[in-house]
């Protein structure tokens, strides 16, 4: 089975980005194009940065917006241990901004230093020095 995730910037103009946000666990995938706030990127490293502090540690993110009065998109992340070894998982939502399209499902096994070279490819994203950040193959 290969995980993957992968959030690339579609354009980026002085009051937004237009990202589109992809996965796949080898059975389900999904996708969605978001309008989303120059801020994002910075917003979802202080999110996920540092995951997992314990076994405990849960992390939540939401880009977009459900709303359908709005052309958003809309992808919402949980990020967990699953199990006492510290496997992590992460839980995706995707809504496409047509609001027709939508799919729900887990990614797993992710590895923690998986999660610390996201943050790193963020980082760059953040910047402007890189157009896409990835998760896995």
């Amino acid at each position: 089975m290969i995980n993957s995730f992968k959030i690339r910037v579609i354009d980026r103009d002085p009051d937004c980005l237009k990202i589109d946000i992809s996965s796949s666990n080898g059975r389900f995938s999904g996708a969605a194009e978001i309008y989303a706030g120059l801020h994002q990127p910075g917003e979802f490293i202080r999110a996920i940065k540092g995951f997992p502090k314990n076994l405990a540690d849960e992390r939540k993110y939401v880009i977009g917006t459900k709303n359908k009065n709005n052309a958003a998109g809309f992808c919402s992340l949980r990020i967990y241990c699953r199990n006492a070894s510290g496997h992590i998982a992460i839980d995706l939502e995707f809504e496409d901004d047509n609001r027709s399209d939508a799919a729900k499902f887990t990614l797993f096994p992710v590895l923690a230093s998986d999660i610390d070279q996201l943050v790193v490819q963020l980082k760059l994203m953040d910047d402007g020095r890189l157009q896409e950040a990835r998760l896995g193959a």
